[in-house]
């Protein structure tokens, strides 16, 4: 029997670079994913000595081309604009594979005028199969609302009318010891590799074999910290100081609180405020006040005085009296 197994294979750089773009858009954004297909058959025997023959589809997506916003090449209904996209892809339409969709703040799954979008996109390119033709949506959202996003991408390929996700390769320049076992050798590629990055070696790495680009972060990094250390400790000092004053503050509120004069008994006299409508004489408290009165005031229209103390005499209480 023929299995078939279709995966995606793309390079690190590439996929970060992609992404990077997309991040420092200032909207959402669409594109269109550029490629070869490459097939390979594998002849499997198992241990009851069967034999069966699986087929490797690997889509290749080696650059990408996008537009800055979206609906520039259809309308809100997935209808395609044919001109304006075989002016802006020119010669490199017989590359493309795939397009992909960008999107911010929503959920991980493709709306319907996506899946519109991408039926109208495979009758446009003939020259890929249908089964072949590539659908990438990426999506970013903010994790508990904070300043960190999260990214998340997948490639999906139509089975019948159906959407299928499928799996991703990212492959490195160099090979690893860790890899799995492969069907084709590679050593000339890898010594090709080799050789290319040896050329290129003084634009990217100094004297040390160490980044320059790398180093100048860690520079700034490092220089971030230093400013940053001294103002770590002034807001410690300055946050134990404000938790002094407040202990201090509620210390001497409970002091105030504690020497705060009880309820006045029912036996000491008191000042009351006269109430509003209007109160009669003989109901007004009695206030027992000691007064020394050095110049009594005679009234003008009677003549008589308030005490029997002879006019013009100065009169001194020697005791308390009782005023109503």
């Amino acid at each position: 029997p023929l299995h078939v197994m279709s995966l995606v294979s793309a390079a690190g750089s590439l996929l970060s670079s992609l992404l990077f773009k997309l991040k420092h858009s200032q909207d959402d954004a669409e594109g269109f994913l550029l490629g070869d297909v490459q097939k390979q058959s594998i002849e499997k025997i198992t241990d009851s000595q069967s034999c069966g023959t699986q087929e490797e589809k690997r889509i290749c997506v080696q650059s990408f081309v996008y537009y800055l916003t979206k609906y520039n090449f259809y309308d809100h209904l997935g209808r395609l604009d044919v001109d304006k996209i075989k002016t802006f892809l020119a010669e490199r339409e017989k590359h493309v594979i795939g397009w992909f969709s960008y999107r911010r703040n929503s959920s991980h799954r493709l709306s319907l005028r996506e899946r519109a979008l991408h039926g109208n996109l495979m009758t446009m390119f003939p020259g890929v199969n249908a089964n072949e033709f590539l659908c990438a949506l990426i999506t970013d959202q903010a994790l508990d609302h904070s300043i960190v996003y999260s990214t998340e991408y997948s490639f999906f390929q139509w089975i019948g009318s159906c959407p299928k996700r499928i799996p991703v390769e990212i492959s490195n320049l160099r090979g690893s010891v860790v890899l799995p076992y492969r069907n084709q050798h590679n050593s000339q590629l890898s010594s090709d590799y080799s050789t290319l990055l040896g050329s290129h070696e003084r634009k990217f790495l100094n004297n040390n074999h160490e980044s320059a680009y790398a180093c100048q972060v860690e520079t700034l990094y490092k220089s971030i910290i230093s400013h940053l250390e001294p103002l770590r400790s002034e807001l410690i000092q300055s946050t134990a100081a404000i938790l002094g004053v407040a202990a201090d503050v509620e210390r001497l509120q409970v002091q105030v609180n504690a020497l705060a004069p009880k309820d006045v008994p029912t036996t000491t006299s008191s000042i009351h405020a006269k109430p509003p409508q209007e109160s009669k004489i003989d109901e007004a408290p009695l206030i027992l006040m000691d007064v020394e009165i050095a110049n009594p005031v005679t009234p003008p229209s009677t003549g008589e005085s308030i005490t029997d103390e002879p006019p013009g005499g100065s009169m001194t209480s020697p005791g308390s009296q009782d005023l109503i």
